[in-house]
């Protein structure tokens, strides 16, 4: 599989005096190797430059905002064309939360909002009528989404990666790896970022705001461990590959991809924004590529196998 380098042009921090050489490549999933949501495998194409950049003994991994059981499909279809396991093995999933050895299906770090501290927040989350949700690894690997709809009712999966379609009777937050909550008003927006605040080992960003016709604003706020973040599992994991943090690409669109591609840019390596990144992701990137839905990914890895090793 080749592409016309021409898919790639140089971003706001590219250096054109800097030669780059590429062990590693690190890629989000949502809007950026897959649709937002979307549940499934890689293209066919992605796969195949999978498979060139494994051959060449280049290492390709993900750190996303899902969980385990929501991109098992992915790290397998990659692992199946990898010319061997150990170079797609490490991943780092729930914006951080968890670094996942998929060689051997174990969690090597977990960090979660304290169960207390994640029930508080739920319930202040209820009082103002926020719709919210909770990614629980409640079973280790395999976590759910624990959804407070519009009317707070809960729902949670009727098995594991299934869809959030059963009731039930009561719930309190075990192992948080994240608490979202969704289309929060301008007006409750300050609000619900103190909760970050309630412990010194949790944190909270805006992931996503959205404005509507009328110029009303929305944001998704994400609350989650102060290590759960993508530079940190980027740093933790560029140790267990044995790549330096400089000999690294990585890919982004959003805001929790941020911090990996500054991280990545500044220890010498490529980060890389799709076209359908937010602007200020795009201004981390030392290269943009097309967007998702044009395999922007695919463009991406192909290109620093080709160029970079």
């Amino acid at each position: 599989m080749h592409f016309s380098d021409k898919l790639i042009t140089q971003g706001e921090k590219f250096d054109p005096n800097r030669t780059y050489k590429i062990g590693r490549s690190v890629l989000d999933i949502d809007g950026t190797t897959l649709f937002d949501g979307e549940v499934g495998t890689p293209t066919d194409t992605f796969l195949d430059v999978v498979r060139q950049v494994t051959a060449r003994g280049g290492q390709v991994g993900f750190q996303t905002a899902r969980g385990y059981d929501k991109v098992v499909q992915v790290f397998e279809a990659v692992a199946n064309v990898a010319s061997d396991i150990e170079l797609v093995r490490w991943h780092g999933l729930g914006n951080g939360a968890q670094i996942v050895d998929f060689k051997n299906r174990t969690i090597y770090e977990n960090y979660t909002v304290p169960s207390n501290i994640a029930a508080t927040i739920c319930k202040k989350l209820q009082e103002i009528g926020m719709q919210h949700w909770v990614n629980d690894a409640y079973d280790g690997l395999y976590n759910a989404d624990f959804v407070f709809d519009a009317s707070l009712q809960i729902y949670v999966p009727s098995s594991k990666g299934a869809v959030n379609n059963v009731k039930a009777r009561d719930y309190t937050p075990n192992e948080a790896l994240v608490i979202v909550a969704d289309n929060v008003p301008e007006i409750y927006r300050d609000e619900v970022l103190q909760l970050g605040n309630l412990h010194t080992d949790i944190t909270s960003l805006v992931y996503q705001t959205k404005i509507d016709e009328s110029g009303n604003s929305t944001s998704k706020i994400f609350i989650l461990h102060k290590n759960a973040n993508k530079q940190h599992a980027f740093e933790v994991i560029a140790k267990l590959s044995g790549v330096p943090l400089g000999q690294t690409m990585v890919m982004g669109d959003g805001a929790n991809d941020d911090v990996m591609l500054r991280a990545a840019r500044k220890a010498g390596g490529v980060s890389m924004a799709v076209a359908n990144a937010a602007e200020h992701t795009k201004l981390e990137a030392t290269h943009l590529v097309p967007d998702q839905a044009k395999d922007g990914a695919a463009v991406g890895l192909w290109y620093v196998n080709e160029f970079f090793r």
